[in-house]
């Protein structure tokens, strides 16, 4: 089964079989991020709550283009399992306007930064349509009664704040 991302020119991304305990507090979360973005970004959610949309999304100084689309899967344990370690369940990013480029150089594997040409690891479907994924290879602090969606953010603002190093 697949399912449309709306408004991006009917991209389909895997939709994938599961429950969904959590709605409520996933609303909610997306209410409180809202209130504390630009009023151009946007946040969509869509039906089944099986992913989050923001865009734009600004990128640090040094990387081109200056704003991406942010795509989180939603894992189906939220909030007990934050996802972001698998494809399946994790944060991709599509640059607006072009290919995202740290330092004038296109990111790839070595960055944690899955879906360049040559990267296996990004779900073809999602990198097919040019975005990447970003590899959180370890996450160590993530309580599931205090952590959010803004806390996911957080950590995506710092692994491109600070590509080197792989733990959160």
């Amino acid at each position: 089964m697949v399912m449309e991302l709306e408004g991006m020119n009917k991209m389909r991304i895997p939709k994938f079989e599961r429950g969904f305990p959590n709605r409520a507090r996933l609303l909610k979360e997306l209410l409180l991020l809202s209130e504390h973005l630009r009023d151009e970004v946007n946040v969509f959610i869509n039906e089944d709550f099986e992913y989050v949309l923001i865009e734009p999304f600004y990128l640090p100084d040094g990387y081109e283009p200056e704003a991406a689309q942010l795509l989180i899967l939603i894992h189906p344990d939220y909030p007990a399992v934050p996802g972001l370690l698998s494809p399946q369940y994790g944060v991709y990013l599509r640059g607006i306007g072009g290919k995202i480029r740290r330092n004038g150089r296109e990111l790839g594997c070595e960055d944690s930064f899955h879906g360049g040409s040559s990267c296996v690891h990004a779900d073809e479907r999602l990198k097919d349509k040019g975005f990447y994924w970003l590899c959180f290879h370890k996450i160590r602090r993530w309580d599931e009664n205090h952590d959010t969606l803004a806390t996911i953010i957080t950590m995506i603002d710092l692994a491109l704040n600070n590509p080197e190093r792989e733990d959160f």
